[in-house]
């Protein structure tokens, strides 16, 4: 629950765009993980119903003990236990009681929990704790539809949430800094962040001001990386820079799909 969820309502992108958009999302997690190969990278295992970690070398790291585990960022991972979620330390120690409905990898500081919610952990409200497991932002928030698991956390000191289906973006006192007006988005990377007003409508890209940097017009929308963001538009793939420039389209053949 929570560390691996469906991408839901989403429009059905293109076959070139996925994979231009999951080698993105790939080059990211992995900047992530070189981060925690600094300390000795744990890989999640499972034996007989049970989770657990291996170091690089095959082995145990952390008894395979608990209902479910997720990947470990800022030296924390949230593991499942009883039905509830904490967190583990490298050690395989409790430093944060499993007391949540859901939770996510910790960011920036701070990681996304949810409490309340059935027993899928559906329907509950999601808020921020610290290193500590102290609440720092109250779980007033709705779940974060048809976003990636990446988008989940703070990223730039700013993180997204969802009210009655609508995303917007808060600090981490949790201010309201962008009010929630758009149905699907992505996290900031280098000051912009990708979001779409609706089902069907364009893509584009906002700064931390809410304001339109690139006006919508994109088919597909991802993450900056160096300068670039790989877009669709019009069956042409390809990446825009931060003026909404098309770049380094390939010389694939054009399509409806593209």
């Amino acid at each position: 629950m929570g560390l691996t969820r469906l991408i839901t309502h989403m429009p059905k992108p293109s076959s070139q765009f996925v994979t231009a958009f999951l080698f993105l999302l790939i080059c990211l997690s992995t900047n992530a993980q070189d981060q925690e190969n600094q300390h000795g990278a744990l890989f999640r295992i499972e034996q007989n119903g049970k989770w657990g970690y291996i170091d690089r070398l095959g082995n145990i790291a952390i008894e395979p003990r608990f209902e479910a585990v997720g990947e470990f960022s800022e030296r924390l991972a949230a593991v499942e236990v009883g039905g509830k979620w904490g967190f583990i330390d490298r050690n395989g120690n409790v430093v944060i009681e499993p007391r949540f409905s859901g939770a996510y990898e910790f960011s920036e500081g701070l990681a996304r929990i949810q409490v309340g919610g059935d027993k899928y952990g559906m329907y509950g409200k999601w808020g921020f704790i610290d290193r500590n497991g102290a609440i720092v932002i109250e779980p007033r928030y709705g779940e974060l539809t048809g976003v990636a698991e990446t988008s989940n956390g703070f990223h730039e000191g700013l993180a997204m949430i969802e009210v009655n289906f609508q995303k917007g973006f808060i600090d981490k006192v949790g201010s309201v800094i962008i009010a929630p007006k758009f149905q699907f988005g992505y996290h900031f990377t280098e000051g912009l962040a990708c979001v779409s007003v609706g089902l069907d409508q364009k893509w584009g890209y906002i700064d931390k001001a809410g304001e339109w940097i690139i006006p919508p017009r994109f088919d597909q929308a991802s993450l900056f990386s160096e300068g670039l963001a790989p877009v669709a538009l019009n069956g042409v793939c390809g990446f825009t820079d931060r003026r909404g420039n098309l770049k380094l389209i390939p010389p694939f053949k054009r399509s409806a799909d593209c």
